[in-house]
């Protein structure tokens, strides 16, 4: 028998956040959510862990988006 432990934290959503989609992206069968923010160039991704419990696994910024 196998378990795992994840550290999941309350996060807030970056700030103007012009796009929100949702897809499974990891083939688990719960959909994740994926956000587009204007205000700091980022793209961030929130795996969904547990039946609507959220963690914010990636965060990617682009330093030279305009």
């Amino acid at each position: 028998m196998v378990f795992h432990l994840q550290l999941c934290l309350t996060f807030f959503l970056p700030k103007h956040v012009q796009g929100v989609t949702v897809a499974d992206l990891d083939n688990d069968g719960d959909p994740d959510i994926i956000t587009a923010s204007s205000g700091d160039n980022t793209i961030a991704v929130f795996k969904n862990i547990d039946k609507g419990t959220f963690c914010e696994i990636k965060e990617v910024v682009d330093s030279n988006a305009k």
